[in-house]
């Protein structure tokens, strides 16, 4: 979650019409900067243009999501109206940078990231020096997978304010998305000495242990995000992640259902709820949680992707086609969605376009085992035999046995098709040999019967995806 904040820093006041967030769920702007209190302490800031989610609504009160406290409902308001209030200011002082910059930050909200990037450009012609529009920018660049000059952005915000927690926390979540973890971490490592007590930091810095594979500091990192505020819903998403990881599927949804009793139409936790489902092989449950989570985020590709593997599983080949094209769309440079679609498209027998995706995947992202995994099986089993490459498919899998110190059966079940593919049976009936002894029970029967065949000197010639 990137934090949007601007400050209020024109010269002119406007008073901010009282419509105020009714529900639970709904997206607000802010529309006036004021710190947050429990009693007399004060344990947070909200600023003019913030946007958050309504956590809980209590007579005068809201509850946002990533800010503690309460916030009085009369300072803020829905989007729609929200846009029409920075566009009037506008009209009265076209160089009401804060207002342009605010509009700029709905439209991205709202999707329209064109937009966003003109107003945010016209905010910057007019403030050079205002390091929260800088930020804004690079947030802009970053959903639209431009990381590189998303992290440009940042960078200027942080050489025009060092101190600026968040453009640190915004340059770490784009270096994490470039899947640069060791980067985000020292971001993330900044921008909470800077603001110790931002849970938001601490979540984010735990995705990205995470993703490194250190799980110890992942799970610290959430537990203290959450000990800051027990509303931390990514937080308690990423608890789920990890267990999920771990195949402790009972323990995961512990931490989902937590994280939708605080924001029920949180589609990241909708969309988790449903990739457990699918682990545990609750396919009706799994599919009705991926089409609530497409119906609560359209913009949000992971639910699309995740709905397409189901469908391939169920040999759905073309609908899951389209919700991995879908995928594209929203994020085009993700080459685990280009795997996706290839096994989709191998499945639906469309070779040439699955050998296409393939490509791209190991290209975007050369050491993704799932990409290398699907072109060399691809490459060794086609069963169109002009596309077969046997040479090209063993550099891969040897690649992928490598990467994985050969300790995956079905790696090893790929080097061996790819060895059969090129006539080197022996060696073939070895590798399927130690695929056979480190398969699961449910999957011997495939390896024997694999290695059968190359004993008799005969490739193994296959319908579709690995």
């Amino acid at each position: 979650m990137f934090r949007t904040i601007v400050l209020s820093t024109c010269l002119f006041a406007w008073a901010a019409p009282s419509i105020c967030a009714q529900q639970a769920g709904e997206r607000v702007v802010v529309t006036a900067p004021f710190e947050t209190k429990i009693g007399d302490k004060k344990v947070d800031a909200v600023y003019s243009g913030d946007i958050h989610t309504v956590l809980a609504v209590d007579g005068k009160w809201a509850a946002l999501d990533g800010v503690r406290g309460w916030v009085a409902r009369q300072n803020v308001m829905s989007l729609p109206s929200a846009k029409k209030f920075y566009e009037a200011r506008i009209k009265k002082n076209v160089r009401d940078y804060d207002a342009i910059a605010s509009l700029g930050m709905i439209q991205y909200e709202q999707g329209d990231y064109v937009a966003a990037f003109t107003q945010l450009n016209e905010a910057i012609k007019l403030n050079k020096n205002n390091a929260m529009i800088w930020n804004w920018r690079g947030i802009v660049l970053n959903a639209q997978q431009k990381y590189n000059a998303a992290i440009v952005d940042f960078t200027e915000a942080l050489r025009i304010n060092p101190k600026f927690a968040f453009a640190y926390h915004n340059r770490g979540l784009t270096r994490f998305e470039k899947g640069e973890f060791e980067e985000a971490i020292k971001d993330f490592d900044e921008a909470i000495k800077l603001e110790e007590n931002r849970p938001e930091f601490y979540t984010h810095r735990g995705a990205a242990w995470h993703a490194s594979g250190d799980e110890a500091k992942a799970n610290a990192d959430f537990d203290k995000a959450i000990s800051i505020s027990k509303r931390t819903v990514d937080a308690l998403i990423g608890k789920g992640n990890v267990l999920l990881g771990r195949s402790e599927y009972d323990a995961a949804n512990e931490q989902i259902a937590k994280a939708l009793e605080i924001d029920p139409k949180n589609a990241k936790a909708v969309n988790l709820r449903g990739w457990v489902a699918y682990k545990q092989q609750r396919l009706d449950a799994a599919k009705a949680d991926l089409d609530t989570a497409i119906e609560l985020a359209p913009a949000f590709p992971v639910p699309y992707n995740n709905r397409g593997v189901l469908l391939v599983d169920q040999k759905q080949f073309d609908a899951a086609t389209k919700d991995f094209t879908k995928a594209l769309e929203l994020a085009p440079d993700t080459a685990i969605y280009h795997t996706n679609r290839g096994n989709a498209l191998f499945g639906k027998g469309d070779f040439k376009a699955a050998v296409a995706d393939y490509s791209k995947a190991v290209e975007l992202t050369p050491d993704l085992t799932d990409a290398l995994n699907g072109l060399a099986w691809f490459l060794a089993t086609c069963p169109d035999a002009s596309l077969r490459d046997p040479a090209k498919a063993e550099e891969l899998a040897k690649k992928l046995v490598g990467l994985t110190k050969a300790e995956d059966w079905s790696y090893l079940d790929t080097l061996a098709a790819s060895l059969a593919a090129a006539g080197k049976f022996d060696e073939a009936v070895k590798q399927q040999t130690r695929a056979a002894e480190l398969a699961p029970a449910d999957k011997r029967t495939v390896c024997t019967a694999r290695k059968e065949l190359y004993q008799q000197q005969k490739p193994y010639v296959e319908g579709g995806p690995k």
